[in-house]
């Protein structure tokens, strides 16, 4: 999403250790990137995003708890923090 990461291990692994976590990891990014990416036009979270159907749509369960978490805290924040602000951000020239 735009970004890198850095693993550090200690004690340190074994070659066959880190060449495996780095799979698992890369693995596990790859699905949340599938899912979640606002870079990836084919991310589910895109798809949705670019949707003009108001009908329900099944979605994985990571994008809906996604969705349930950013409603509670723009319920806490009392609206300061608004998942809605997207195309906003977009049009002003922050975003994609």
């Amino acid at each position: 999403m735009g970004t890198s990461y850095s693993i550090k291990l200690s004690p340190a692994p074994d070659e066959d250790q880190r060449t495996l976590l780095q799979q698992q990891v890369e693995s596990r990014l790859e699905a949340i990137n599938a899912q979640m990416s606002t870079y990836r036009p084919d991310s589910d979270l895109m798809r949705f995003n670019r949707s003009a159907d108001t009908d329900w749509q099944a979605q994985p369960a990571a994008i809906v708890e996604l969705g349930e978490r950013a409603s509670a805290i723009s319920v806490l924040s009392d609206g300061r923090y608004d998942v809605t602000v997207g195309p906003l951000v977009n049009l002003w020239g922050f975003g994609n």
